[in-house]
C-alpha cells in the first residue's frame, strides 16, 4: 500500500541556465513561481568538464553579475548551484547537494537548455521525487492562478491531485480538474475513486476547484487539457509521466514528450509516479 511521506523542508525553485533565450525565459518563470509559492531559487549551471579556466572563470563571473542584478529586482532570495559534471550525470549531483520542489528547465524545438536532448532528459529524471517542469521558450509569464488537472483512473493520478492542492496552499489558485469519460467498467470505477479522493482532499483543505466532466476519453484527456489552459489562460498542466517505458518508448518518445513539447507555449508540470506519494508540504 502506498504511504504518504511528509517532509518540511526549505522550498526552492530550481531552475536550469545557460544565458540562452529559452533559459531566460525559464528563469522568469521560476521567479514568478518562487513568488506565487513563497520559495527562495536556485539557478543551476552545469560547468563543462572540458571548459578552458578561463571561459569557465569568465561563466563564473557572468553568472555571479546575473544573480546580482535579479537580488537587486526582486525580493525572493537568489542563489547559484554551478555543479562540475557531465550532463548525464549533474542531474544526480544537483539531487544530492540541493533539495527543491520543482525543478524548471527551458525547451525549445524538441531540445532542452544546455542543449540536453528529450530522450537523454527523460532518462535523467525518470526515478527524481523533484517534480519537473517543461517551460516553451515562448510561454508567456502568468500569476499561475489556474491550474489544469487531467484526471485518469490509476491510482497514481493522487499525486498529481496532491501536488495540484499545493498551488491553491500557497498561491489561492483554483484547479480547473477535468475528468474523462469511459465506458469501461473498471477505467469508470478507477476514474471515480480518484474524483472521490480529490473531493475528500480538497474538502478538507479548503481547495478552490472546479471539477468539470468532459467528453474525451483516457487518451484524449491530457491533450484536451493543453486546449483548455489555452482557453482559459491556465498553467501549469500537470501530467504523470511514464512509468515503466517500454522498447517503443525508449525509442521514438514516451507518452508526455509530445505534451512537453506542444505548440501552444504551455508550461507542463511532470510527476514522476512513486511508490510512496511524496508530498512537500508548507
Amino acid at each position: 500500500m502506498a504511504t504518504t511521506e511528509v517532509k518540511k523542508i526549505k522550498r526552492q525553485i530550481l531552475v536550469l541556465f545557460d544565458f540562452s533565450k529559452t533559459s531566460e525565459n525559464a528563469l522568469l518563470h521560476g521567479i514568478k513561481l518562487s513568488q506565487v509559492l513563497k520559495s527562495s531559487l536556485t539557478i543551476v549551471f552545469p560547468l563543462i568538464k572540458t571548459m578552458k579556466d578561463d571561459d569557465r572563470a569568465s561563466l563564473k563571473q557572468s553568472l555571479g553579475n546575473r544573480i546580482a542584478q535579479l537580488n537587486a529586482e526582486t525580493s525572493i532570495e537568489i542563489q547559484a548551484f554551478a555543479p562540475d559534471k557531465k550532463i548525464k550525470s549533474f542531474y544526480r549531483a544537483l539531487y544530492e547537494k540541493v533539495e527543491g520542489i520543482i525543478y524548471l528547465i527551458g525547451i525549445e524545438d524538441g531540445k532542452f537548455a544546455c542543449g540536453i536532448g528529450m530522450r537523454l532528459f527523460l532518462k535523467m529524471v525518470r526515478n527524481s521525487k523533484i517534480p519537473w517542469m517543461s517551460v516553451p521558450h515562448d510561454a508567456p509569464v502568468n500569476a499561475y492562478t489556474h491550474v489544469v488537472l487531467p484526471l485518469s483512473y490509476n491510482r497514481q493520478v493522487k499525486e498529481k491531485i496532491a501536488w495540484a492542492s499545493y498551488f491553491h496552499r500557497l498561491n489561492q489558485s483554483a484547479i480547473h480538474a477535468l475528468a474523462p469519460k469511459a465506458k469501461d467498467g473498471f477505467i469508470k470505477i478507477g476514474i471515480y475513486k480518484n474524483t472521490e479522493f480529490l473531493k475528500k482532499m480538497y474538502s478538507s483543505l479548503d481547495v478552490y476547484y472546479k471539477l468539470i466532466p468532459t467528453e474525451k476519453n483516457i487518451h484524449e484527456i491530457d491533450d484536451y487539457a493543453l486546449q483548455y489552459a489555452v482557453e482559459h489562460n491556465a498553467a501549469p498542466v500537470i501530467i504523470l509521466v511514464t512509468p515503466n517505458p517500454d522498447i517503443f518508448d525508449l525509442l521514438f518518445g514516451a507518452t508526455e514528450r509530445k505534451l512537453i513539447m506542444n505548440n501552444n507555449q504551455i508550461p507542463v508540470l511532470c510527476i514522476n509516479p512513486l511508490d510512496d506519494m511524496y508530498v512537500v508540504c508548507s
